[in-house]
């Protein structure tokens, strides 16, 4: 057994220069550095990468990760359990921001994104689409609280429920444009 107020310090740097040499269809570089600092019961884990050119090889994907994209991702780690601090994504298409937070009955994930133009994804329909809102988890699964909008002036809510295995949801799905 590790005694669990040992800190740790790790730290790492990767550097993919050619990702198609992992087989399939993938493309691009990626550099990362990661850092785990800390006793097991509030342990520190930071995540920051760069990719540029990256491919799937799927072409709905592709037009949107390729060029820069940055990421960076916090959490904590408390026991056994892997809370969610912080995380960004970032590249000329798209924007995804989220945080997490210790609440008295669960953990809650407040977002935010952005798709620069929807176009990428359905053609003839240009502009940007964003999704924002909190994900809760509770005792019996999580509460949904979620507004996109899209091009035309479409709108949509998604409220209600999942249960923690996913077996059954309750949701409330509203929209128009």
């Amino acid at each position: 057994d590790v005694d669990p107020s040992t800190n740790s310090d790790i730290r790492a740097k990767l550097a993919f220069t050619d990702l198609s040499a992992l087989g399939g269809k993938y493309s691009g570089g990626l550099t990362a550095e990661a850092t785990i600092k800390g006793p097991a019961e509030a342990r520190e884990i930071a995540l920051t990468a760069t990719g540029n050119g990256l491919g799937i090889g799927q072409a709905d994907v592709d037009r949107i990760i390729g060029g820069q994209s940055d990421l960076s991702l916090s959490l904590v780690q408390k026991g056994t359990v892997i809370e969610l601090r912080d995380f960004a994504l970032k590249n000329g298409q798209v924007t995804l921001d989220a945080q997490g937070a210790a609440t008295d009955s669960g953990r809650i994930i407040t977002l935010s994104s952005r798709l620069r133009d929807m176009a990428l994804l359905a053609p003839g329909f240009p502009g940007p689409l964003t999704l924002d809102g909190q994900i809760a988890q509770t005792a019996s699964g999580y509460d949904l609280d979620l507004k996109a909008s899209g091009p035309g002036n479409t709108k949509a809510t998604i409220a209600g429920t999942a249960a923690a295995d996913f077996s059954t949801a309750d949701l409330r799905i509203d929209g128009g444009a």
